[in-house]
């Protein structure tokens, strides 16, 4: 949140210019309102269908963590083994199903 504050203020309105900048913002709104206000809310026993698509917002920091690996020239062979994971994340879910479905399939054979 401070973070967030301080480039708002150093930058301004022009910050919103900035795709990155609202991606931080839109991650530290999603994040304060999970922490701030639905765990309190979960803890008191309501039922809230969309807090686990919320949390999906959690996993989208680690591309923050990415971009700013991106920046360091230094980080040129790591920054390719994340892009080849990337490129291959598609194959990666499609074996994952197949490997589910099987799985499943001779769980019920028994």
């Amino acid at each position: 949140v401070l973070e967030v504050t301080l480039r708002l203020i150093a930058r301004g309105r022009v910050a919103f210019r900035d795709s990155w900048f609202v991606f931080d913002v839109i991650l530290v709104v999603a994040g304060c309102l999970a922490t701030w206000v639905l765990e309190p809310l979960q803890n008191s026993g309501t039922d809230f269908g969309f807090v686990t698509t919320l949390m999906v917002f959690r996993i989208c920091r680690l591309l923050r963590l990415l971009r700013a690996l991106r920046m360091i020239q230094q980080f040129r062979s790591i920054w390719r083994l994340v892009y080849g994971l990337l490129t291959s994340l598609n194959t990666m879910i499609s074996t994952l199903g197949l490997v589910a479905l099987f799985l499943y399939i001779f769980a019920c054979l028994g």
